[in-house]
């Protein structure tokens, strides 16, 4: 009967840590990049100024200020998606389209913090604005 309990304890613990091993992954698999290229990724050259902006063909604004502040100052032809909706649905197809993004509005840091989290889900060409 002793025995039956260990094994069974055994079992058990196998099953927790394999289900923690496969959560674990799965939480990962969402990544696109690891640690270290992201690091690389924010030495690029992913900040632009005004200047910059008047040099670039083809983008999209983003500004990601709350919809009360949009209203009152925005660049002009800027979409707004506040940060807090960064990745509904209808976001979602704003940022997977092949157009040049330049996020703007809100903080500094949340202007990057954007950029580090839609880069690390696999959305490319995004340009954060230096204001």
């Amino acid at each position: 009967m002793n025995i039956n309990i260990k094994i069974l304890g055994v079992i058990i613990v196998f099953f927790f840590g394999l289900l923690l091993l496969l959560t674990s992954r799965m939480e990962r698999s969402h990544l696109k990049y690891t640690a270290e290229e992201m690091v690389e990724k924010a030495k690029t050259d992913y900040v632009v100024n005004k200047v910059d902006l008047q040099r670039l063909r083809g983008y999209m604004l983003v500004d990601l200020q709350e919809p009360q502040l949009f209203e009152s100052d925005h660049f002009e032809g800027a979409i707004n998606i506040p940060f807090a909706t960064l990745l509904e649905e209808d976001s979602k197809e704003i940022w997977a389209n092949n157009e040049t993004k330049v996020i703007t509005g809100a903080t500094p840091m949340e202007r990057h913090e954007a950029w580090m989290l839609l880069t690390q889900m696999g959305y490319e060409d995004l340009l954060v604005l230096q204001n």
